[in-house]
């Protein structure tokens, strides 16, 4: 007696009558029937070229879908199941020529349409005995490999979101260098980093692909489109032929609403307005209908752009520098910015010419001219350096003499600095004798 292997596959109802419709005509079992049929389906299969063999439609649309909870497995178009009594290693090698899509597990949890073993026998019987119900009605029933990987690629492209199409993009900065040799993205952060995009990318593209019901539903819609009607042969060969270009339409931007504002959010990004909130309240100010997330993405894709990203303003140390130093020590880059500011800033220009006349009173020694600086600065009304020139004015004479005269106290600044220096080194290490004897011999 022979023995056999047995296992369950998951079948819509008119499957199941297209396989008791072979097994009358040939007069036999349908345990039999479908063991004769997967035999010259599989034949068929393994002298065929990997993208020409065949799968049925129902794979790429993952059709009956998971079966869910076990009140809903009787429900009359989910079909049910249909026992599989084959020859040891039949199950394997109908694995092997099977299509099997991106995340696609081989078994499953009462998943039955994600075995491949499902695609074998559907393929069979409708090789011999086309089928269809109200979701399959009118549709080409066995594609190409090569063309049922053309329509999920497809759908694969129509609801790729925006972070996702950021991590492909990510890894293929991780993968392939700059011209000159450099690592940029991911791959600059070492191997880590790249390993972890790697794995992100692959579970994007693997399981998370297979659970999304949105892209099986975008797949139905898109096989529904082309694989209907007299022109269904013509666009399983556009499938078929397609090849990889669905990821060139993966990268293609898709309208937004927020199109039509772009250019001036880029206007305003650049003339230095970086903040969010400031540009969507402006939108929505003239009836735009954008959110606030639209306008956070972009602002973020121009911040990643150096060429769109606004020049970096001048710090307060950076600008007190420019007005305090010497206009000999700038560089040609310090003096285009300072005139920049002073052009856009009439108030800070005039304290630029009195910081500029306070230090030539101090390098020239023109004490005598303070009092005439004072009565300007004060005129000026600056906030700040007003106050300054009139705390002078407590101390007047102490202060025209110290920009007149030669003499100075910094000698003797310097001797007292000395000495306190001397003295921290030696807190708490040494006594006053030892101090004063360091002192004097240096």
């Amino acid at each position: 007696m022979p023995t056999y292997v047995e296992t369950n596959v998951w079948h819509p109802a008119c499957a199941l009558a297209a396989v008791k419709a072979i097994a009358v005509r040939r007069g036999r079992s349908r345990d039999e029937t479908v063991r004769q049929l997967l035999d010259e389906h599989l034949e068929a299969q393994e002298h065929r070229e990997p993208d020409m063999r065949l799968t049925h439609i129902s794979t790429v649309l993952r059709y009956p879908p998971a079966l869910g909870r076990r009140k809903h497995r009787w429900v009359p178009e989910f079909g049910g199941p249909l026992r599989l009594r084959l020859h040891p290693g039949v199950a394997d090698r109908a694995r092997t020529v099977s299509l099997r899509l991106p995340g696609q597990f081989q078994r499953a949890h009462r998943d039955y349409q994600s075995r491949q073993l499902t695609d074998a026998v559907m393929t069979a019987i409708a090789v011999h005995e086309p089928f269809t119900d109200t979701y399959l009605d009118g549709l080409r029933p066995v594609l190409r490999h090569r063309a049922a990987r053309g329509l999920w690629g497809l759908a694969v492209a129509a609801t790729s979101t925006a972070p996702e199409l950021a991590v492909h993009e990510a890894v293929s900065r991780a993968e392939f260098p700059d011209k000159d040799g450099s690592a940029t993205g991911a791959s600059a952060g070492g191997p880590g980093a790249s390993s972890r995009l790697l794995r992100v990318a692959a579970a994007l593209e693997g399981e998370t692909g297979w659970h999304s019901a949105v892209r099986f539903w975008v797949a139905a819609n898109i096989a529904r489109l082309l694989l209907t009607g007299p022109g269904r042969d013509a666009a399983e060969r556009m499938l078929f032929e397609q090849g990889e270009q669905w990821r060139e339409l993966r990268k293609r931007p898709r309208p937004s609403r927020l199109d039509p504002y772009k250019p001036y959010l880029e206007r305003r990004f650049t003339e230095g307005c970086t903040s969010v909130t400031q540009l969507h309240g402006e939108l929505v100010a003239e009836q735009a209908p954008v959110t606030y997330g639209m306008v956070r993405a972009h602002i973020a894709t121009l911040r990643r752009d150096p060429s769109a990203a606004p020049p970096r303003p001048a710090t307060v140390r950076q600008v007190t520098g420019w007005l305090t130093r010497h206009p000999a020590t700038l560089s040609a880059e310090d003096r285009i910015g300072l005139k920049d500011l002073l052009t856009r800033c009439p108030e800070l220009d005039t304290a630029a010419g009195h910081v500029r006349d306070f230090g030539e009173m101090l390098t020239d020694r023109l004490g005598a001219t303070l009092p005439a600086w004072i009565d300007a600065v004060e005129a000026s009304r600056l906030p700040g350096l007003t106050g300054f020139a009139l705390h002078l004015r407590r101390d007047l004479d102490a202060v025209i003499a110290g920009l007149t005269l030669d003499w100075s106290s910094g000698s003797v600044e310097g001797a007292v600095n000395r000495i306190k220096r001397i003295k921290r080194q030696l807190y708490g290490r040494a006594g006053f004798h030892l101090l004063r004897k360091m002192i004097q011999l240096q």
